[in-house]
């Protein structure tokens, strides 16, 4: 309801030119369908307030919108584990020097569970992460995706747990030290035998 354009495409403009996608919007308006409150944060918003609105609200929402990007600017650059390297902004994943392939689901997948090590992540947590307009994703799908990840990363290590009935885990430093010195014990069980 803007002079010669419409709020919507602003957002999308300001969204798409890349020396300004990073400033927070928050649209204000006097739609208050619910269509147009999604079709506002579809566009890149990053809230939507219907008229009439308190003004300690609005403080507040701005407030929670700043700290997001705050947030967003301590997420660190590259991740790293093992051998492997991460860097979510190139959507790169390195063993070593080799770069491994990966979809955009689950790379999504494993940045949300290395960003999360440690911490059990629900399947429907990790749906968040999954890139696929043009398939209907449940939660199972997870799983398949969990288990391309696993092959990807290697025989060798097993970085992602499995939390039977809940669902999945990355492997903290705490939990790849106690492997690594349970495999150091085995092998020296089979010396010793």
């Amino acid at each position: 309801m803007l002079p010669g354009q419409n709020g919507f495409d602003v957002c999308r403009k300001i969204k798409n030119n890349p020396d300004l996608k990073n400033i927070p919007i928050i649209i204000l308006s006097a739609k208050n369908e619910e269509i147009d409150t999604m079709l506002g944060l579809e566009l890149g918003a990053d809230d939507y307030v219907s008229k009439p609105f308190s003004p300690k609200v609005l403080m507040s929402r701005i407030k929670a919108v700043l700290r997001r990007g705050k947030d967003a600017d301590r997420s660190p650059k590259t991740l790293t584990f093992g051998e492997f390297t991460m860097e979510p902004e190139r959507y790169i994943l390195k063993k070593g020097e080799k770069i491994i392939s990966l979809t955009l689901s689950e790379f999504g997948i494993l940045k949300r569970l290395v960003t999360n090590k440690g911490k059990v992540l629900t399947r429907n947590q990790l749906l968040d992460d999954i890139h696929n307009d043009d398939a209907f994703v449940v939660d199972r799908n997870i799983d398949v995706h969990v288990a391309a990840l696993r092959r990807k990363l290697g025989p060798n290590f097993n970085w992602i747990d499995t939390v039977r009935g809940v669902g999945y885990r990355f492997k903290s430093h705490i939990d790849e030290q106690i492997d690594n010195d349970m495999e150091i014990e085995l092998e020296e069980v089979e010396l010793s035998i």
